[in-house]
């Protein structure tokens, strides 16, 4: 399984310089493994776990909002969101929203990819596959594939096109290489497509 791109010709240097005794990079395995350990321990990722809500009212729905916009404190709605221009909205940064939630997805898969390469054990790939899984082709915990309420700012528009720009680690993947082949492929296809032609963009 291969989820990321990366440079096949430093990894294979890091795993040989790994069989070497007393190697300086057996410290930074023994973190990665450990890691990767913490990560299986722990609920796998998905959308429909965020506090917010888009629009749509749908779960599946990929949900985020402008980074330096907030509700407005003299609305008791705080409705529509006014901008603060350098100050970062802490809903972009919790569990109220997907933003942090899909970098936390593509990083588990990561790691767990890495530390299979480099111990060759079998549960570390299981591991990743099954969060793949879970995020794009169980229909009970998948993400619909587009983004048209990524960026969204409440009470003004319910989507943007930059919204495109929270998936910038998922488009580094090998779609050639996705776990439940043909299923993967077409998963990524159904977020391809309409990424390019996401409102706004």
């Amino acid at each position: 399984m291969k989820l990321y791109t990366l440079d096949i010709a430093c990894l294979e240097s890091a795993q040989r310089r790994l069989q070497q005794p007393f190697s300086p990079l057996q410290v930074a395995l023994s973190q990665l493994v450990s890691d990767a350990d913490k990560l299986r321990r722990q609920p796998l990722e998905t959308v429909i776990n965020k506090k917010l809500r888009p629009v749509s009212g749908d779960p599946h729905d990929y949900y985020s909002l402008g980074t330096y916009w907030w509700p407005n404190p003299r609305r008791p709605n705080g409705l529509p969101y006014i901008r603060r221009d350098g100050h970062t909205n802490p809903q972009c940064q919790n569990n109220d929203t997907d933003t942090t939630r899909i970098i936390r997805m593509c990083e588990r898969c990561l790691t767990l990819g890495l530390a299979w390469y480099f111990t060759g054990q079998r549960n570390y790939a299981l591991a990743a596959a099954e969060q793949i899984r879970c995020w794009f082709l169980n229909g009970e915990t998948l993400m619909n594939p587009h983004l048209n309420y990524g960026q969204a700012i409440p009470g003004i528009v319910s989507g943007r096109g930059t919204g495109l720009i929270d998936t910038r680690l998922m488009w580094d993947g090998d779609r050639h290489h996705w776990p439940d082949q043909p299923g993967g492929r077409a998963g990524y296809r159904r977020y391809y497509r309409p990424a390019s032609v996401v409102p706004g963009f």
